[in-house]
C-alpha cells in the first residue's frame, strides 16, 4: 500500500480552503458539517515532513495495522464492494482534530484532482515533537474509523449528541466505532510502544496530584486501566444534584466521572451505549490467545490475498473481526455489537462457545435477561458486607443462573439481544447541551434514548423523583414499547419531547 502525504491549503489568516460536496453522506465532525472537500497539495518525497512521518508508518504499530489494512482493501475490491476504496491511503497532515474525513481536491500542476468519495484521515501533526509517540499512539485509533466506513458504517445512526469519551454513554453506533478505536490504542502500547507504555502508566492513575488530572491526559490513563478491567459495565456516582445550579455542569461532570459502582451494573442497553465497554470486549477478543491463534480454512486467507504462513497471529485475528464486521447490516441494525458477535461466531464456528461465554460475562448477561442487572448488583453488595450466609445463598444462585443462562444460548434457546429494549431517539426541546467539555459556549438540543437513558440523562426533562420513577416504570414494563406509550405514562412531559430517527 502507497501512503500518500498530503497537507491542507490555507489563506493568510490559516483558514482551511475548502468547498461543500453534495455527497449525501459525510463524516460529521467537530470542524464542520461533513461535507467540507479540503483543498491540499501533495507533501514532496525528499520534505522534511515526509522523512519524520514515513518512518513511523514504516514499523510497528503502524506497519502492523497498514498490512491489515492492505489486505482489507484488497478483499472489498476482490469482493466487488470497492466503491470506496483506493489502492493507496490519503495522509492529511496539519490538521485540527485526528479523524477520518471524506472528500479530497488536490491541487497539482496548476491542475484540481477532485476525490470526493475518497475516506482519509486527518492529523494534528506536531512537528517538532513528531517522534515523541503520540502520533503511533491515536494512528491505529483513526485508522480504524476508516476501515469501519469503507466496509458500510453509517455515520447518520450515530444518533447521540453527548460528548463522547471513555466513560460516557452515548449510542450502540458510536459506541461501536470509538470502542474499537479505543482498543487499539491499547494494543498499540502492547505491540511498538512499550517503553512509552512504561513511562506514562507506570504510576498512579486516575488522581489529582498532577497534569493527568486534565481531561485529555485522564482519559488516556482511564483506557489504559479501566477498559482491561471491565469497569464500564458499571453506572458512576450520581454527583451531588443539590450543589448544581446549572445542569450543562452537572450533565459534563457526570458523563467524565470515573466514580464507577460496581453495585450498580448499567442495563444491557446502556453497556452497548458505552463505548469503554465496547473497548473491554475487543480488548478481550485480543487478550485471550484462542482467537488469535486459531486460524481457519486457507481459502478464508485468499479472500484477503494471503495466507496462514504469510500472517502473524495479531493479523490473524483482526482479519477475522473485519470479515465479521463486513457482514453487518449496518442499514437496518440497532445493535452492531450484537450482529458483530453473531457474525464471528458463525463465520468461525470452532470460537463460538468462547466467544458467547466471553461477551455473556463481559456483559453480566444483561443483554440476554432482565433479571442480570438487579441480580449482579445485589450480589456484589452483599459481599462488600462481608453477609457470608447471605454471600453463600447469593453466589449458589448467581452460579446457578449464569449456568443455566450460558446453556440456553448456546442452544439457541435465548438470543444475545433478548432482554433488550427497543430504542426511543426523542430531542429534548427544553435542555441544551454543548458538544464538549471546553466549547460550552454552542449548545443544541439534548437528543437521549428513553430506553437507555440514566438518571441524569432523565432529569434533563423533569426532577430527580420522577426521573427516578421513568427508570422503575422502564424496567417493569421491560423497557418502554413506543413513544406514544411513554407520552401516556408521562403526558405532561410529552411536549418537552419530539422523535427523531437519524442525524442529518
Amino acid at each position: 500500500m502507497s501512503i500518500k502525504l498530503v497537507e491542507p491549503i490555507k489563506d493568510a489568516a490559516g483558514n482551511f480552503d475548502f468547498y461543500d460536496s453534495q455527497l449525501p453522506k459525510g463524516v460529521k465532525s467537530w470542524t464542520g458539517s461533513g461535507k467540507e472537500v479540503y483543498r491540499v497539495r501533495e507533501i514532496p518525497p525528499d520534505s522534511e515532513k515526509t522523512k519524520k512521518l514515513l518512518p513511523l508508518l514504516r514499523k510497528e504499530p503502524c506497519s502492523l495495522f497498514l498490512s491489515i489494512g492492505e489486505k482489507l482493501n484488497y478483499f472489498l475490491l476482490n469482493a466487488g464492494r470497492g466503491d470506496n476504496v483506493e489502492k493507496d491511503l490519503y495522509i492529511m497532515t496539519d490538521f485540527s482534530d485526528p479523524r477520518p474525513l471524506r472528500g479530497l481536491s488536490i491541487l497539482k500542476e496548476g491542475q484540481e484532482i477532485k476525490k470526493e468519495e475518497l475516506f482519509y484521515i486527518a492529523f494534528n501533526t506536531d512537528w517538532e515533537q513528531i517522534d515523541d509517540g503520540s502520533f503511533e499512539e491515536i494512528f491505529a485509533h483513526e485508522y480504524s474509523h476508516l476501515w469501519l466506513y469503507i466496509l458500510g458504517f453509517d455515520p447518520s445512526k450515530m444518533r447521540s449528541n453527548v460528548y463522547h469519551c471513555i466513560t460516557s454513554m452515548t449510542d450502540p453506533f458510536t459506541s461501536f466505532m470509538e470502542g474499537l478505536g479505543n482498543s487499539l490504542e491499547i494494543v498499540s502500547y502492547q505491540n511498538g510502544l512499550e517503553e512509552i507504555a512504561r513511562e506514562k502508566f507506570d504510576r498512579l492513575w486516575d488522581c489529582a496530584l498532577d497534569i493527568n488530572a486534565f481531561l485529555g491526559y485522564r482519559e488516556t490513563q482511564l483506557r489504559y486501566w479501566v477498559v482491561p478491567n471491565n469497569r464500564l459495565v458499571y453506572d458512576r456516582l450520581v454527583p451531588e444534584i443539590e450543589k448544581y445550579d446549572d445542569y450543562t455542569k452537572l450533565h459534563l461532570d457526570y458523563i467524565t466521572s470515573s466514580a464507577f459502582l460496581p453495585e450498580r451494573v448499567k442495563s444491557g442497553n446502556q453497556i452497548l451505549a458505552s463505548e469503554g465497554f465496547i473497548s473491554t470486549l475487543f480488548y478481550y477478543l485480543y487478550r485471550e490467545e484462542t482467537f488469535q491463534k486459531s486460524f481457519p480454512n486457507p481459502e478464508f486467507y485468499r479472500q484477503f490475498n494471503t495466507s496462514p504462513d504469510e500472517i502473524n497471529p495479531l493479523e490473524n485475528l483482526y482479519l477475522k473481526i473485519l470479515y465479521a464486521i463486513a457482514h453487518i447490516d449496518f442499514e437496518n441494525t440497532e445493535q452492531p455489537a450484537i450482529e458483530f458477535i453473531k457474525n464471528y461466531g458463525s463465520f468461525f464456528p470452532g470460537e463460538k462457545d468462547k466467544l458467547y461465554r466471553l461477551f455473556l460475562e463481559l456483559t453480566h448477561y444483561t443483554t440476554v435477561s432482565s433479571r442480570a442487572q438487579e441480580l449482579f448488583s445485589n450480589f456484589y453488595l452483599t459481599g462488600r458486607r462481608a453477609e457470608i450466609d447471605n454471600f453463600k445463598a447469593r453466589y449458589k444462585e448467581i452460579m446457578g443462573f449464569k449456568e443455566e443462562i450460558t446453556k440456553k444460548v448456546l442452544a439457541g434457546e435465548l438470543e444475545l439481544d433478548e432482554a433488550l429494549y427497543p430504542p426511543i431517539w426523542v430531542e429534548n426541546k427544553n435542555c441544551q447541551i454543548p458538544p464538549c467539555p471546553w466549547i460550552t459556549e454552542q449548545k443544541e438540543n439534548f437528543i437521549m434514548d428513553l430506553n437507555s437513558a440514566p438518571l441524569i440523562d432523565l432529569m434533563s426533562l423533569t426532577h430527580k423523583k420522577e426521573a427516578e420513577k421513568i427508570i422503575k416504570k422502564r424496567g417493569e414494563q421491560n423497557g418502554f414499547s413506543s413513544l406514544e406509550q411513554f407520552q401516556e405514562f408521562y403526558p405532561h412531559l410529552g411536549p418537552r419531547i419530539s422523535p427523531i430517527e437519524k442525524l442529518v
